[in-house]
């Protein structure tokens, strides 16, 4: 965590100043901003500009009909990401993963609402009039919008310090995932509705942040944090932890594929096993260099840390140096001084 806390401060462009005096210089010198945001455009461009970056192979090579099926995958499988619009959370995973050793995506299938437009001919009567004119069959062009529910792929990056993993985990080959994610009570009520959680449960809930935000928000993002509710209790958020993974009651395998959300630590919404198809938990990790028995492996940032720190500092001391002999003035201790 404190590991990657300081990557995060170098990032970011912060440092502690707070033995400097105010004439002295506060720089931070921006290399690994510009290493990171390089190497995610590059990786970004590449993709982007490439006719075919990936592809579904059959697992069997010589038979023509599943290389057939395995070519209109690969194709589906396109259109289902684009629609997913997996290329802004993967960057912001990719980025993540420059920056701290490890990037996270969560992937799920669920229904979104869809406009679609459709014309009719609608038959209406011509007001005021006993007999239509010659020629009028009364009908009409009428433009009409329904809302339909469609099934689609969602995919966004999760924050790594609301992420965790049981022990044992392997990147990719999770024992336990668990992620605190904070939401408006709004959306539980509107999945209450519609059959996903206890509207009793949810009506527990009351406006709730995490414990680590308002210092994280100063010392990642250097900003205030932000007010936990709004101007009543539903528009404010409610702290929601998600767990997929083994159960274990009294030492006993209760479950060996659960799925359990929890409120604001204590109030239980959902508790059943997992029903993805894989029985797996539905996260992606990515890591810059794999290193033994560790699952974050390392980034961009963590082997450059102290030579980051070292040109700052010198680059600190020139400016000092410089000020110093454009100003020469210095303040004395008239009782010490001495001759």
């Amino acid at each position: 965590y404190n590991l990657w806390l300081s990557c995060w401060e170098m990032y970011r462009g912060l440092a502690d100043h707070s033995d400097k005096d105010d004439w002295q210089s506060k720089i931070v010198l921006p290399k690994p901003w510009a290493v990171v945001k390089q190497a995610t455009s590059t990786i970004r461009r590449l993709l982007t500009t490439s006719k075919q970056p990936w592809s579904l192979e059959p697992y069997n090579p010589d038979d023509l009909l599943l290389q057939n099926r395995a070519s209109k995958m690969t194709r589906l499988t396109n259109v289902f990401l684009e629609k997913g619009n997996y290329m802004e959370a993967f960057a912001e995973a990719l980025e993540c993963g420059f920056i701290m050793g490890i990037g996270i995506l969560k992937l799920w299938w669920g229904l979104s609402p869809r406009l679609s437009t459709k014309v009719e001919i609608v038959t209406s009567p011509i007001s005021g009039m006993s007999e239509a004119p010659p020629g009028y069959s009364g009908q009409q062009k009428q433009v009409v919008q329904e809302e339909t529910l469609e099934g689609r792929l969602f995919i966004k990056a999760v924050d790594p310090f609301k992420f965790f993993w049981l022990p044992g985990s392997r990147l990719n080959q999770w024992v336990g995932t668990i992620e605190d994610l904070e939401t408006p009570k709004w959306k539980l009520t509107e999945l209450a509705d519609a059959g996903v959680f206890d509207p009793a449960a949810v009506s527990q809930l009351q406006p709730m942040k995490l414990d680590e935000r308002e210092r994280q928000n100063y010392v990642r993002f250097n900003e205030r944090a932000m007010p936990v509710g709004g101007p009543n209790s539903d528009t404010g958020n409610v702290v929601v932890t998600e767990f997929y993974g083994p159960v274990v009651i009294n030492g006993r395998l209760v479950e060996r594929n659960g799925h359990i959300i929890i409120g604001n630590n204590n109030v239980l919404l959902l508790a059943q096993p997992n029903k993805l198809w894989s029985k797996r938990a539905p996260y992606i990790g990515y890591t810059p260099l794999s290193v033994p028995f560790r699952t974050e492996g390392v980034g961009l940032i963590e082997m450059t840390r102290e030579i980051n720190r070292a040109m700052s500092k010198l680059a600190n001391m020139s400016v000092d140096t410089l000020a110093f002999k454009l100003s020469p003035l210095m303040e004395v201790v008239v009782d010490a001084y001495e001759n």
